[in-house]
């Protein structure tokens, strides 16, 4: 008990030296570290094939627009610009998909693709995969009913604001009225209901649990509604 408490004693007198070199040596090294991460974007990588090589060539210019244009709030300076960072957040999300919208539309002109298939195939998927991470990552961590969360209210929120919200401005800044078209809306309206139902019914009959059986159900689900949208809309075409 003795030599132990000899032991501690000695530990404690040489704690804050050797805290202070080690504090003194590791902060170093992770001031280092965070060097080599902060400037890691803007150099080619050491290490690495050439895939990774193209992938940073061709990723740099978006990587240099966000990382100029978003504060990092992890940095000292930038740590209360949240509400800052994260409006230039969104702001670069609609732009994204603003982009991504008005390709897929001259894409499917060029190649005369069905704006259906465009739609269905494309955008949606497109728009969605942030939700799909957005949902991968806490269901990783255990959180399954926010994942199931995000997915139902990204979709509440895509057809009460993302279509209300446009058309409450187009009467405003157009003064007429939004034309939309109703072929097939009553069968996608339909199919929206039908999804939502088999969604309830597949979990209560898995006893609120999901795993892979879910997945596989939900993923052959969503490849039937892809072959329904792809022919008709080809066939009219």
């Amino acid at each position: 008990k003795a030599r132990a408490e000899n032991d501690a004693g000695s530990t404690d007198e040489g704690g804050c030296e050797r805290h202070g070199e080690n504090g003194d040596g590791g902060g170093g090294d992770n001031g280092d570290d965070n060097s080599d991460d902060d400037g890691a974007p803007w150099y080619l990588p050491p290490s690495g094939g050439l895939r990774d090589k193209l992938y940073w060539a061709l990723t740099l210019p978006i990587v240099a627009l966000l990382r100029c244009t978003i504060p990092n709030i992890s940095e000292g300076f930038f740590k209360d610009w949240m509400v800052l960072s994260f409006t230039m957040c969104i702001v670069w999300i609609g732009g994204f998909c603003l982009l991504m919208v008005d390709l897929a539309s001259k894409i499917g002109c060029l190649l005369r693709v069905d704006p259906v298939i465009m739609g269905v195939v494309l955008l949606a998927a497109g728009t969605s995969v942030p939700d799909m991470m957005a949902s991968m990552i806490v269901a990783r961590n255990g959180q399954a009913d926010m994942a199931i969360a995000n997915a139902v209210g990204s979709n509440v929120f895509d057809i009460f604001l993302g279509l209300g919200l446009p058309w409450f401005l187009v009467g405003p800044i157009l003064n007429r009225p939004s034309l939309v078209k109703t072929q097939g809306i009553a069968a996608n309206v339909a199919i929206l209901l039908g999804a939502v139902f088999l969604y309830v019914a597949t979990i209560v009959i898995n006893r609120w649990q999901m795993n892979s059986k879910i997945g596989v159900v939900f993923v052959f689900l969503y490849v039937l509604y892809i072959v329904y949208s792809i022919f008709p809309a080809g066939t009219a075409s």
